[in-house]
């Protein structure tokens, strides 16, 4: 029995291919033994069909039943990735709460679909927006986007582990701002009861505008790209990086892994948690009548 690791294609793609800009997911799961599936869904994101609509969240929990039909799941350890328009469909997988997900990964995600139509009304993201949407002529209609949005959809009484990763110069030149990531993370930090770990309004209006974090000065990495938010609020996780529109597996993976580990780490019997506990018990001693 092995993890299975899902991977939910970008906007415009198809279930050819896999997720990377670094190393293709396949082969770092393929690598490891674990299972693997790229589920076609509704196809790109400019039908009725896609964007978020029953049949692809429906899709999502389809190929999760066939992986485990014909594979050898560990249903404690299945995982969700997706990049761009695969991280838009994860979050939506989420909130429909239809799947046993242990963790999902998001990287540069959309979560309000009305919010990403305000920056691309003209290119080819809004034309698929509108045909999502059923759109006339006559602009976006607003009530389909938000029902189609994370943003905007009810949260999931239960909320998996989720990390979101966005690059902080994302929208600059590439298509989605990481305003997109910070908005759905407050609101999520909002009602999980941390408020304290949501991006105050100043730092917001900070970052968008000078493309820094308050985090970027404590030299983390990841992917070798310098972190410049990380925060955590209780299930949920952001962290902003210097980049633009990207996601990397190689990181990816190494998060699955150590989670994984935690599943399947021996845990001591009981007779040895009494020993441990009787030596930390006198190794206290020790020090207390060391001090004294």
């Amino acid at each position: 029995m092995a993890p299975l690791v899902v991977d939910l294609h970008q906007w415009g793609e198809t279930e050819a291919g896999s997720l990377g800009n670094d190393v293709r997911l396949d082969r770092l799961a393929s690598a490891r033994g674990w299972n693997y599936i790229r589920p076609a869904l509704a196809g790109p994101n400019n039908t009725p069909d896609a964007c978020c609509s029953p049949a692809v969240t429906d899709g999502v929990r389809a190929a999760v039943d066939y992986a485990i039909a014909h594979g050898h799941v560990d249903q404690r350890a299945i995982y969700v990735v997706g990049i761009s328009g695969g991280a838009y469909t994860a979050l939506c997988s989420l909130h429909a709460g239809n799947i046993p997900v242990r963790r999902y990964i998001a990287w540069v995600p959309i979560t309000d679909l009305e919010a990403w139509y305000d920056h691309h009304a003209f290119d080819h993201y809004g034309s698929d927006i509108r045909q999502c949407t059923g759109s006339g002529k006559g602009g976006l209609n607003v009530a389909e986007a938000r029902r189609r949005s994370p943003m905007f959809m009810p949260l999931p009484a239960h909320m998996p582990a989720i990390h979101l990763y966005h690059g902080i110069r994302d929208g600059m030149v590439t298509s989605v701002s990481p305003d997109q990531s910070v908005a759905w993370f407050n609101r999520v930090a909002l009602h999980s009861g941390h408020a304290n770990q949501m991006m105050s309004d100043a730092t917001r209006l900070d970052m968008l505008d000078r493309r820094i974090g308050p985090d970027q000065i404590a030299g983390r990495t990841v992917a070798g790209r310098r972190i410049h938010f990380d925060r955590q609020a209780g299930t949920t996780r952001l962290t902003l990086f210097e980049g633009d529109h990207e996601g990397f597996m190689v990181p990816t993976m190494a998060e699955l892994d150590a989670d994984y580990r935690t599943l399947v780490a021996p845990r001591p019997s009981p007779a040895a948690r009494v020993l441990d506990a009787a030596r930390d018990g006198a190794r206290q001693i020790r020090a207390a009548v060391h001090d004294l």
